[in-house]
């Protein structure tokens, strides 16, 4: 029960560097790049294809949407790796005031990994960490606006960072040649239940971890269905946690037109 005690115990808050502008890409001459953006609007039936003259990181829908979905890819593989502070950092300092709240929530999220990793395997702490984005990989939309504003849905990062409180549509906005996340300015109630959002997260990582030392969870999959109520927001019955995630993994998984029991396939099935 160490590693639980220390969670209990409170996170060691750790301090974090916020830093913009940290692309390689640059930008042309201001007034070529304003000129460029007013050159062949509509010459092209499919705007994706069309390349300004000169090029640049500011030309084109197309060259801004795979610019912001190599953002994206970037942001994610920081969160495989279990790195939370390039997401906060790219909402370009505009979250800052949610920095303690992120750095310690990381802090406990890795003592929980290190009690997964120890009762399971390593491949628990990689499920842990990509559920979250599992439903964003599949569904993700993107939408150019314009050169320098693209939107996203759904809120992948946006709901990492913010909770609740994130809009639903991203938007990514380019400035001195680097994307970030646009952030409306967060009021003094936002900070509040956003801190409260995170502080319900790690007092539900700490139930979780409590539950996986004393063998009221024994499965992954009940690991799993736990973590996800907690994220919705929910109470989940701890006691129910492998039943409930068992029953589900079925269902999930049966063929509506499969029989209840198993079936000699060398004989037809009578209508």
């Amino acid at each position: 029960m160490t590693t639980t005690r220390w969670i209990a115990a409170g996170v060691v808050l750790l301090g974090a560097t916020f830093w913009v502008g940290c692309g390689d890409s640059s930008r042309a001459d201001g007034r070529a790049t304003a000129a460029a953006r007013l050159i062949d609007k509509g010459l092209l039936s499919d705007q994706t294809a069309y390349q300004p003259a000169g090029g640049g990181s500011g030309g084109g829908s197309g060259d801004a949407e795979s610019q912001v979905r190599d953002r994206i890819a970037g942001l994610i593989a920081a969160l495989d790796d279990g790195d939370v502070i390039p997401v906060v950092q790219a909402f370009g300092g505009r979250a800052e005031e949610l920095e303690e709240v992120l750095v310690n929530q990381r802090s406990v999220q890795e003592l929980l990994e290190r009690v997964l990793a120890d009762t399971f395997d390593e491949t628990a702490v990689e499920r842990i960490r990509s559920a979250p984005i599992q439903d964003f990989r599949t569904q993700q939309s993107v939408e150019v606006v314009d050169a320098d504003r693209v939107d996203v849905t759904p809120n992948l990062f946006g709901r990492i960072v913010l909770g609740s409180r994130a809009p639903e549509v991203m938007t990514f906005v380019q400035e001195d040649g680097e994307w970030f996340i646009q952030l409306d300015e967060l009021s003094p109630d936002d900070i509040e239940q956003i801190s409260e959002y995170h502080k319900n997260l790690n007092d539900g990582m700490n139930t979780i971890a409590e539950a996986v030392e004393d063998q009221e969870i024994e499965t992954l999959l009940g690991v799993l269905w736990v973590w996800e109520q907690i994220r919705a927001g929910e109470a989940p019955d701890i006691d129910q946690a492998d039943a409930a995630a068992a029953a589900g993994a079925k269902k999930d998984g049966a063929d509506e037109d499969e029989p209840d029991e198993p079936r000699d396939i060398r004989k037809p099935i009578r209508p």
